[in-house]
C-alpha cells in the first residue's frame, strides 16, 4: 500500500494539493464538509445567475498550469467536465466620464506627467525588491511588511496618487483599505498585471472533476480532529469514524484549521491562526439582457464618485442570459457590507441594483435575474505586519517538520486573497509533503 495523505477541505487550495499529490502517485483522501467541492471558487448554481469569471494574473500563473493539468486528466479519462474550463483573455478598466477606460496592464490615464511619475516610482520599488517579491513564498518579503499601502504612497508617490491611482486598484484587486493593507500584498499583485490578465470560468468544477478521478473525494464529510498516532496522523470524522494517514494537509479557513488541528499545534501556531481575520462582502450576481463588454473585464469604480463598491466583474454570456447578454458580479466595499450583513435580501438587491445601474449605464433596466450573497468572512485580510506573522508561522512549521510532524497548511489566508493565491498555497503544501514523504509511494 502506498503513502496516504488526507486533505481537509476541497476548495481551490485543497483541490490543488490533492491533484499534485495524486499526480505523484500518492493515495489521497479529500474530505469536504459541504455537499460539493469547490468552496468559494464554486460558481452560481441552477437557481441563480452564474458569477462572472474569476480574475487571474500573469501569463504563466499557477491557475493556468493547474487548469491545463486537470484538463489533461479529464481527456485521459475520456470524459469532459459538465462545464468545460475556460481561461479567457480579460481586462481591467476604470469607469470614467460615463465610459469604460481600459487599463493596459494597470496603466490607464490620469494626471499626465503626475501619473507617469507615480508609476515610474512604483516600478522602481518593485525592481529594487524583486528578489523578495515571490508569490510562491510571499513571507520572504517580511522586511517590507513595515508599512501600509497608504504610508508607502505618501512617502514615495506624488500627491494625488493615493486617491486616484493606488486606492481604486487596492479595492479592485481585493487588497483592502490602503490605510490598513500591507504594501507587500499591493506589490505582489501589481507585478502580474504588467502581463496578460485572464478570467477563469468553471475552475472549481474542473478541478473537482479531475480530483474525483485520482483521489477519494468525500463530500458531506467533515473532519473533526487530527491527532498524532506514532508516525501517522489519525483522522476523526463526523460520526466518530477514524482512519490513519501518513500526512495531512489542512486547507480550510483559519478558525476551522485551528479547531481541527488543535491536538497537533503548538501554542504559537494556535495564536497565529487566531490572529488571522477576514473582510465581509455583500455580493450581487446578475444576468444582463445586454453584454456591456466584449470580454471579461474587472471595472474599478471612480474614486471621486465615492460609491461603496470594491469592484465589478462583467462578462459576456452566462447560463441565464440571452445569447447577446452577459453576467455581472458586484462586490460591495467591506465597510458597507459589514453594516448590511443582516439586511433583508430585497433591500440589498434594490441598493446593489442601483449601484450597478450607476456603474453600467442601463443595467438597472436590463437585469434578467439577480441573486444576493452575503459573506461574513469573504476575503482574508493582510494588514501591515501580517506577512511577518506568516514568516514566523512558516519557521515554526519548518521546525515541526524537522521533528517529524507531517502536518501542512494551505489556503489564500497564507498567501494572498485571490484564486491564484489559494492554488499556489495548495501546491506548496503538497510539495512539502512530497519532500518529507520521499516523493513516491
Amino acid at each position: 500500500m502506498g503513502r496516504h495523505v488526507v486533505v481537509v477541505g476541497a476548495g481551490a487550495a485543497g483541490l490543488a494539493a490533492a491533484l499534485r499529490l495524486a499526480g505523484a502517485g500518492l493515495r489521497v483522501t479529500l474530505l469536504e464538509r459541504d455537499g460539493a467541492a469547490g468552496g468559494r471558487a464554486r460558481e452560481g448554481g441552477a437557481h441563480g445567475p452564474a458569477a462572472a469569471p474569476r480574475l487571474v494574473g500573469g501569463d504563466d500563473g499557477a491557475v493556468a498550469r493547474l487548469v491545463a493539468d486537470a484538463a489533461e486528466r479529464a481527456r485521459a479519462r475520456a470524459a469532459e467536465p459538465a462545464h468545460g474550463p475556460l481561461l479567457r483573455p480579460a481586462g481591467l478598466a476604470r469607469w470614467r466620464d460615463g465610459a469604460l477606460e481600459p487599463l493596459q496592464g494597470a496603466r490607464g490615464r490620469w494626471g499626465g506627467l503626475g501619473r507617469a511619475l507615480a508609476l515610474a516610482r512604483i516600478e522602481r520599488i518593485e525592481r529594487r525588491f524583486a528578489h523578495l517579491l515571490d508569490r510562491d513564498a510571499p513571507e520572504r518579503a517580511e522586511r517590507l511588511d513595515d508599512r501600509s499601502v497608504a504610508a508607502m504612497a505618501r512617502l514615495y508617490l506624488p500627491r494625488g496618487a493615493l486617491a486616484r491611482e493606488v486606492a481604486p486598484l487596492c479595492a479592485g484587486l481585493g487588497v483592502g483599505e490602503p490605510e490598513d493593507a500591507s504594501r507587500v500584498l499591493y506589490l505582489l499583485w501589481r507585478r502580474p498585471l504588467a502581463g496578460r490578465v485572464w478570467a477563469a470560468r468553471g475552475f472549481a468544477e474542473l478541478l473537482a472533476h479531475a480530483a474525483a478521478g485520482c483521489a477519494e473525494l468525500r463530500c458531506g464529510t467533515a473532519a473533526e480532529a487530527l491527532e498524532a498516532a506514532g508516525a501517522e496522523v489519525r483522522v476523526r470524522v463526523a460520526g466518530g469514524a477514524t482512519f490513519a494517514a501518513d500526512a495531512a494537509v489542512v486547507a480550510v479557513p483559519p478558525p476551522s484549521a485551528r479547531a481541527v488541528a488543535a491536538p497537533l499545534l503548538t501554542p504559537p501556531e494556535r495564536e497565529l491562526l487566531s490572529r488571522a481575520s477576514a473582510a465581509p462582502a455583500v455580493v450581487l450576481h446578475a444576468a444582463l439582457e445586454r453584454a456591456p463588454v466584449p470580454r471579461p473585464t474587472r471595472v474599478l469604480p471612480p474614486a471621486e464618485a465615492g460609491l461603496p463598491v470594491a469592484w465589478l466583474d462583467l462578462a459576456p454570456g452566462g447560463t441565464h442570459a440571452p445569447q447577446s447578454g452577459g453576467v455581472a458580479t458586484l462586490v460591495a466595499a467591506p465597510a458597507w457590507s459589514r453594516d448590511r450583513l443582516d439586511a433583508p435580501d430585497d433591500a440589498l438587491e434594490k441598493e446593489l441594483t442601483s449601484l450597478l445601474a450607476r456603474l453600467v449605464r442601463g443595467a438597472g433596466g436590463a437585469l434578467r435575474l439577480a441573486r444576493v450573497e452575503r459573506h461574513s468572512g469573504a476575503f482574508p485580510r493582510f494588514p501591515a505586519g501580517r506577512y511577518r506573522e506568516l514568516a514566523r508561522f512558516r519557521r515554526i512549521q519548518a521546525d515541526r517538520r524537522a521533528l517529524g510532524r507531517r502536518l501542512y497548511f494551505a489556503g489564500d489566508h497564507l498567501a494572498e486573497p485571490t484564486l491564484e493565491g489559494a492554488v499556489r498555497s495548495g501546491l506548496r503544501a503538497a510539495d512539502e509533503a512530497l519532500h518529507d514523504l520521499g516523493g513516491a509511494p
